[in-house]
């Protein structure tokens, strides 16, 4: 309010200021998040994303349920608890490597979940957030269950493993009846050559008795 020297209001003083860039930035965030969310929904994707300087992890209520960890969040150290423990020491490579080199991540790891044991197949992938300073301040990502894929696959290669190991033993055996064959074929050879040499002395003799007879 503009006032007199009585205090009475006398007038009002006001300041405008444009805001139309800004707006209409925050609307098309808003939309693009809105987006990526419904992509992330209609993949069955999850989100997560780690503080760097705490260690801190939220993540989306998918992931939530697949590790079974709490809604509001855990530490870092608990997430990764939740994997095979033969698969921790390669995920906790692939975030260094993240962090201090590339800036992207990407890991492939076996789940199980905290509470019901249940096992499945991740595959992650992330980026790093940087400040100005271009110290990481954040890791950002999506999480997909691969685990139909990767029992299918697992199933494929052990058909083609059983299949391989089959046709090796056919290929033995065939091999075994092959030599066995040769060995019949050359004792056959050797042991009919006896009687057909006394056939063709026996042949001569009667062909020679048979020219003396014409005489």
């Amino acid at each position: 309010p503009l006032r007199d020297s009585n205090s009475n209001t006398v007038g009002v003083i006001g300041i405008g200021v444009e805001v139309t860039e800004q707006v209409t930035a925050r609307k098309a965030a808003e939309e693009a998040r809105s987006s990526l969310d419904n992509a992330v929904e209609l993949g069955e994707l999850g989100t997560w994303e780690i503080d760097l300087k705490t260690s801190h992890t939220t993540y989306s209520p998918r992931v939530a349920e697949w590790w079974g960890l709490p809604s509001q969040g855990a530490t870092l150290d608990d997430v990764i608890n939740c994997m095979h423990a033969d698969d921790r020491e390669h995920v906790s490579k692939a975030v260094a490597h993240a962090i201090d080199v590339s800036g992207a991540y990407e890991a492939e790891y076996r789940l199980i979940n905290s509470v019901t044991q249940e096992e499945r197949f991740i595959h992650a992938t992330g980026n790093v957030s940087y400040e100005q300073n271009k110290a990481p301040i954040k890791l950002v990502g999506i999480v997909r269950d691969v685990t139909i894929q990767k029992m299918t696959q697992q199933e494929l290669e052990r058909q083609v493993h059983l299949r391989t190991k089959q046709l090796e033993e056919v290929n033995t055996d065939l091999q075994r009846s092959n030599n066995e064959l040769m060995q019949f074929a050359y004792v056959a050879s050797h042991d009919l050559q006896e009687p057909l040499r006394k056939i063709q002395t026996f042949s001569d003799l009667a062909q020679g008795r048979i020219s003396d007879s014409n005489y």
